[in-house]
């Protein structure tokens, strides 16, 4: 009987390491970003889709950061081409529209205005909002020409 017992608890113990080992969602929650690109007023004169990047909910972000995705080596430190911090309670947000501000939230060099993206090439946004972060890559497109 003793035998059974431990046989018993032995497999109890497999079968509970299985479901956590399978079932058990183990990473730290993260900020989910979606970017998408959205047709430009019909009187612009810009020569890229607007980039727009919608969260899976509502969050006073503290810090945003978009920065080129081909410098993320070790030892790299990638200048940002828009970067904002909160100076003090920024308001939960969304939708974030490349290079317009966001309530609450300041450049993290004063007077420092986002830089143009270009064409093609791949870049990385990280968002950080008290502990969580989340970052995406996205690659810029360019508007054809019209005739």
């Amino acid at each position: 009987m003793r035998k059974k017992e431990i046989i018993l608890i032995g497999l109890l113990l497999v079968l509970a390491g299985c479901y956590l080992y399978f079932f058990k969602n183990w990473e730290k929650p993260h900020i989910e970003i979606t970017p998408s690109f959205r047709p430009p007023a019909r009187n612009s004169t810009a020569t890229l889709f607007p980039v727009v990047f919608t969260l899976d909910q509502a969050y006073a972000l503290t810090s945003l950061e978009v920065v080129p995705a081909e410098t993320n080596r070790p030892g790299v430190v990638p200048l940002p081409l828009w970067h904002l911090v909160a100076k003090s309670n920024s308001s939960p947000t969304k939708v974030i529209h490349y290079g317009i501000p966001i309530r609450g939230m300041e450049p993290a060099i004063a007077r420092v205005h986002p830089q143009a993206l270009t064409p093609g090439v791949a870049y990385r946004i990280i968002l950080t909002a008290q502990n969580l972060q989340g970052q995406a890559v996205f690659k810029t497109k360019a508007i054809p020409a019209r005739n």
